[in-house]
């Protein structure tokens, strides 16, 4: 019997999961390998346990923002996972935010898009769909605006993709070697 941790986008309820662990032997390795890795990418962010193996993930000092959800739930050799004909104990009812998230599998090929944005500064993101690609490269690249320039006017990042451009390209994971060409319009 094992166990999943699963970060998830709070915002964006079928969006492929952010971060995911197997194969843990019980609900608190589970937790400690999520809480391991949010402190390492995101020191001051807080966990808050809202019930029944899902937990509110909050940044730092007040006024906070919630930024991740992370679901612990029993991994598809459990019990509670097999079907009732089985003979299968009750459980407990699977917490709804256990239905967002979608198994991470790997398969032989898979498609992903990587986003690239051109200010002074050139910022790429990686995302399984364009828009997500386009729209963490784009806020990237006004963080780096937002700090030379202070406040912009705006808060929506993709204003930035559109003053500066951004380039979407799918990329084949698994796939033959693939190649791009920067643009020569802003070579010197």
């Amino acid at each position: 019997m094992s166990y999943s941790a699963t970060i998830t986008d709070p915002h964006e309820a079928d969006a492929m999961p952010m971060w995911e662990s197997f194969g843990h032997a019980d609900v608190d390795a589970a937790l400690q390998a999520a809480q391991t890795y949010i402190h390492a990418t995101q020191p001051g962010d807080r966990i808050v346990a809202e019930g029944q193996g899902v937990y509110a993930v909050w940044t730092g000092p007040a006024p906070s923002t919630r930024v991740a959800t992370v679901v612990i739930a029993p991994a598809d050799d459990h019990p509670c996972r097999a079907r009732p004909q089985d003979g299968a104990p009750p459980c407990s009812p699977p917490s709804p935010l256990r239905s967002r998230a979608r198994l991470v599998e790997s398969p032989e090929m898979t498609t992903v898009f990587v986003a690239t944005v051109r200010t002074a500064v050139e910022y790429t993101a990686v995302a399984h769909t364009a828009e997500r690609a386009a729209r963490l490269a784009c806020g990237k690249g006004m963080e780096y605006l937002q700090s030379v320039h202070g406040d912009l006017g705006y808060d929506d990042p993709m204003l930035v993709g559109k003053y500066f451009g951004v380039d979407v390209i799918p990329f084949e994971v698994g796939g033959p070697a693939q190649e791009t060409r920067r643009s020569t319009l802003l070579a010197p």
